[in-house]
């Protein structure tokens, strides 16, 4: 995958996020040092590492992060995380929109 990322212009992740419910948006940098390798306990910020030191490019990489309260193993998600979910998809179309030239 970081490979074909590579090739974008810019990667928008999604994530739940602990703490505050809502939607936020931020600019991932990457990481100095790629040690931690495993697949979900790795950070955007490792990942965009990853991909520098592998690729030897970095598209812009932005976290959308959801907030959420209940983490626990079980199906669906809390009302609050799908409360936020439109507003996590406008915030995303909105970011698609100003990368995207017209």
């Amino acid at each position: 995958m970081v490979e074909e990322l590579s090739k974008c212009t810019a990667v928008i992740l999604v994530d739940a996020s602990e703490g505050d419910s809502g939607v936020s948006i931020q600019e991932v940098r990457a990481a100095a040092s790629v040690n931690s390798l495993t697949s979900h306990l790795s950070s955007p910020e490792v990942f965009a590492g990853l991909m520098n030191a592998l690729c030897g490019c970095q598209p812009k990489i932005l976290l959308v992060a959801v907030g959420g309260k209940d983490f626990g193993l079980k199906e669906g998600i809390s009302a609050e995380a799908k409360a936020s979910v439109p507003v996590a998809v406008d915030t995303i179309v909105g970011t698609i929109d100003s990368i995207i030239p017209p």
